[in-house]
Parts: structure tokens; C-alpha cells; sequence
């Protein structure tokens, strides 16, 4: 019977994180399925790799100035084409991350947990002192979003999708700048619940503008509806007699600050946790966390909610940080127009917002537009480490022409 330090069961953002993070240990990862999870293989990788297709033809649509006319249109675009290069950029993110986990036990299969010290997997007994669970979540639906698009035989020419949720409004965004008349549906009176209303007025301007058309208090199921309605914790597979750590009200882990379970030595990190933002940057820094706890390494920061980044990849990208509602705060917005590099690079619509104490720190902001997604973490810097924006701006040089200048 093989002995491990530590049994991790799920290889994703927050399995692939742990073992990384715990070298020098006798470690295993169990696996049922593809190395990278939810995040590499039906996620956040793919549904980039469409968004940056999809954002080229668009590009290319009308035609590119100089050239006399446009060259693609609904009746050339090859959608087989799309998917089979989504599929290469996906398969050449997995590889490489197993390449970085070679050294490393992959045990591919399904684990069966029959006490706190024990598991099967393959038929075979095995022994761990400390149990990682990080199984993630999954679909609502049968079907993930990612899914339904790699599958479909060609564009269609029209479809609903169900959710307005990060993964529903990207799903939206690919299809419409492929070409696809869009509907986005919610069943909730809002588009996007959860994010800044500062934030969603400006969503549903970047939506119109990309010929979404947005549809609240509605649970209607079209026939032709793409599913991007939500996502449940998958939890590994107990025997009769096996401990079950206990579940909230969601069938989520309940977790301590160190991401310890119910049960001393089970520890769980990532999406399958109670009240975790399903973010793979999250489930990494948890699963770190726990590893950290577990063998006294050095401690890891504990996560601030009010210093992690967010963003929705709408085709202006929309990224965003603490809190931009208080009403003791200072809000500014400055529009991209003002900086050079915006006019230079034809895209004026986007704008930067900041949350300012009466101290002049930062406590919060937005930006929409162009990189926003890339500038979020200067800014991020500086609210996290109490960097005033008037020091910022007295002792940073900023390269020019560049879009960062607005910050």
C-alpha cells in the first residue's frame, strides 16, 4: 500500500497550485479526468482562445483600413476552423502544465474515501496524512458552456443564452462579434447581479453596442439556448462509514481561514468551498494557503476581498477592485479620450474610475477599455499597499505614447 504526505484529488487550479506549492513532500494527485480542470480545459482558457478569434475577425469584418473591402463575412467563416484552434491553444496550455507537474504522482481515476486516513482509487488501498479536496464545480447544465460551443456544426445564426453572469456575457460577446444575433437572458431583474451598479449601466452600454440584446425577469428556455446559468460543487465519492465533512446549505465544503474541514487533516481549496468566488486565482492562493498550514511553511497572506481584482472580458474589457459604492468616498471618472495613446490606437470609449477616501487613498476602481484587464493590478498596488494616486503620480515615470498614462 502506497503512503503519501498528502492525497490531492482534483488536478485544477487549486490540485495543480497545492502540489506545486508542497515540494519537497511525498505527494499524489488523483485525477479523473484532464490535468488543468475547469479552468484549462472547459473554462477560462477556451473561452479566451474564442474571444481572441472571434475579436480578430470582427476586426476584420468591414475590412481593414487601406484594404478596399472586407474579406470576411457569415457565408467564409469557418466555425470547424475556430474549434479546432481553440482546441490546439487549450491542449498546449494543458501540456505544458503537465510538464510542470512530471515529478509529480498523477493516480488517474476516481477516488472512493473509506476514512481520514484512507482511499481507493483503482482498486488499489492507499494512505495519506493530509487530504486535499479540490474536485472544483461544474455546470448547472449537462453541458458546459464551453461545451455547446466546441460542439456546435456550424455558427448559429441566432441564440439565446441563458445567464448574465461572467461566463454568459463572454459567451454573448464571442458569438455576437462572430456574427450571431444575440439575445442574453436573466432570470433576475438585473444583468450581471452582483457587480458595482456604476459598473452596470456602463455593461449594458458595451452589451447594446455590441447588438446584444438583454432580456431580465425571465426563465424561458428557447430551444435554441445556450446554458451558462450557474455552477454546483462537485464533492469527492464517500463509502458507507467514511467521514463526511460538513456542507452549507449549497453542498459547499465548510472551511476554516486555513481551508481546514470539519474532518483535522481534510483540507479543501477552490470552488468546491463555501463561499468562494469561483475564480481560479482564488482557488491557487486557498490551496497555498492550506498546503502552507498543513507542513508550517511560511505563512501565506490571507486573501482580502477587498483587494481581488475582477473582470468581464465584454468586448470592451470591464476590470474592477474594492468598493465603489460607499458614499464616503470620492468617485472620478476620466475617459480614455484624454490620453494620446487611446486616440492613437482608435478606442476613446473607454475610462478609468477611482474611490478615494478623504485621506486620498485608493479604495476601489474600475477601468473599462482597452487592457483594461492588463492596468487593473497597477492600481490594485496601490490601494493594497497605501500608495496615494498624487504619490503615484509625482514619482512615477509612465512610458508615451502608452494607455497606462491615464492611471
Amino acid at each position: 500500500m502506497q503512503k503519501y504526505d498528502l492525497l490531492i484529488i482534483g488536478a485544477g487550479s487549486a490540485g495543480t497550485a497545492a502540489a506545486l506549492h508542497a515540494k519537497g513532500k511525498k505527494i499524489a494527485i488523483a485525477e479523473k479526468s484532464l490535468i488543468g480542470g475547469t479552468c484549462v480545459n472547459d473554462g477560462c482558457i477556451p473561452f479566451k482562445s474564442f474571444l481572441n478569434i472571434a475579436e480578430k475577425i470582427a476586426e476584420n469584418r468591414n475590412g481593414l483600413i487601406g484594404l478596399t473591402s472586407g474579406c470576411v463575412n457569415n457565408n467564409i467563416i469557418d466555425y470547424t476552423a475556430i474549434t479546432d484552434e481553440v482546441r490546439r491553444r487549450t491542449e498546449s496550455v494543458r501540456k505544458s502544465l503537465e510538464f510542470s507537474l512530471r515529478d509529480i504522482p498523477i493516480l488517474q481515476g476516481e477516488v472512493t474515501l473509506i476514512d481520514s486516513n484512507h482511499a481507493i482509487i483503482n482498486n488499489e488501498k492507499i494512505e495519506f496524512d493530509y487530504l486535499l479536496i479540490a474536485t472544483g464545480s461544474r455546470s448547472v447544465a449537462k453541458i458546459s458552456p464551453t461545451r455547446q460551443l466546441l460542439d456546435f456544426n456550424e455558427l448559429p445564426k441566432e441564440i439565446t443564452v441563458i445567464g448574465s453572469g461572467t461566463t454568459g456575457i463572454e459567451a454573448a460577446t464571442i458569438l455576437a462579434k462572430l456574427g450571431t444575433k444575440v439575445t442574453l437572458q436573466e432570470k433576475q431583474s438585473i444583468i450581471a447581479p452582483g457587480i458595482p451598479e456604476i459598473l452596470r449601466k456602463e455593461l449594458q452600454i458595451i452589451l447594446r453596442r455590441s447588438g446584444i440584446i438583454t432580456k431580465t425577469n425571465c426563465d424561458d428556455l428557447p430551444e435554441n439556448a445556450l446554458l451558462c446559468n450557474g455552477r454546483i460543487p462537485v464533492l469527492p465519492t464517500f463509502s458507507d462509514g467514511s467521514p463526511v465533512p460538513a456542507t452549507d446549505k449549497f453542498g459547499c465544503l465548510i472551511t476554516n481561514e486555513n481551508q481546514q474541514t470539519s474532518i483535522q487533516n481534510w483540507f479543501a481549496a477552490g470552488d468546491v468551498c463555501s463561499g468562494t468566488p469561483k475564480l481560479a486565482y482564488i482557488a491557487a492562493r486557498q490551496a497555498q494557503q492550506a498546503i502552507s498550514v498543513m507542513f508550517n511553511f511560511s505563512k501565506i497572506p490571507e486573501i482580502t476581498p477587498q483587494f481581488i481584482p475582477h473582470c468581464i472580458f465584454a468586448s470592451s474589457p470591464l476590470a474592477w477592485f474594492g468598493d465603489l459604492e460607499n458614499p464616503d468616498y470620492s468617485i472620478e471618472k476620466k475617459s480614455y479620450k484624454a490620453i494620446p495613446a487611446a486616440v492613437a490606437y482608435n478606442d476613446v470609449r473607454g475610462f478609468i474610475i477611482t474611490a478615494t477616501d478623504k485621506k486620498g487613498q485608493l479604495c476601489g476602481a474600475a477601468i473599462c477599455g482597452t487592457a483594461a484587464h492588463e492596468m487593473i493590478h497597477q492600481l490594485l498596488i496601490c490601494a493594497k499597499y497605501k500608495i496615494t494616486l498624487e504619490e503615484l503620480h509625482r514619482n512615477v515615470l509612465t512610458l508615451h505614447p502608452v494607455l497606462s498614462e491615464i492611471l
